[in-house]
């Protein structure tokens, strides 16, 4: 049995769990993250999804520091 249409906002999903607990995830290509950023920019920033923006400085707070 199958979820209902989920979107993920760079993707819609639907979930199913096979009879050993096994969960799956079908996913679509887009629309991709260029929803919220241009193709030439994409992964100059940190992006959050709307559900989480009322948190992103938190989150931000919590992630280890990246070297480059």
């Amino acid at each position: 049995m199958f979820t209902e249409v989920k979107d993920r906002n760079y993707f819609k999903a639907i979930y199913m769990r096979e009879r050993g607990g096994i969960i799956f995830e079908f996913a679509t290509v887009g629309p991709g993250f260029t929803i919220d950023e241009p193709f030439d920019k994409l992964g100059e920033q940190l992006m959050f999804p709307s559900q989480y923006e009322d948190r992103k400085e938190a989150l931000l707070q919590q992630l280890p520091p990246i070297r480059i």
